[in-house]
């Protein structure tokens, strides 16, 4: 669950609960087939996909901002993305 506080962001990302900048991490196209790009150019550190129960999620990066997760099943997302900071934003698979 996520909910807004002033210009932060907490929520559950997987086990803990973190801290979340609230930031213009978009990804489209929104819902999905499976592959959708994320358009914050950052120099990512690490991407992480998680289902609505906190699991992380198996996918593929064809490059920094292309994201497949064709194999997995229908449903909410949750992509969390980390330079130093951590943004978040939500992906519907279709």
């Amino acid at each position: 669950m996520l909910y807004n506080k002033g210009n932060t962001c907490y929520g559950t990302i997987g086990i803990a609960d973190e801290k979340i900048q609230n930031a213009f991490l978009l990804i489209s196209p929104n819902p999905t087939n499976g592959i959708f790009y994320l358009s914050k150019d950052l120099s990512y550190d690490e991407i992480k996909i998680y289902n609505t129960y906190g699991q992380a999620v198996a996918f593929e990066i064809s490059n920094k901002n292309e994201i497949n997760i064709s194999a997995a099943p229908t449903g909410l997302y949750f992509v969390k993305v980390s330079d130093g900071k951590k943004y978040v934003a939500k992906v519907m698979k279709e």
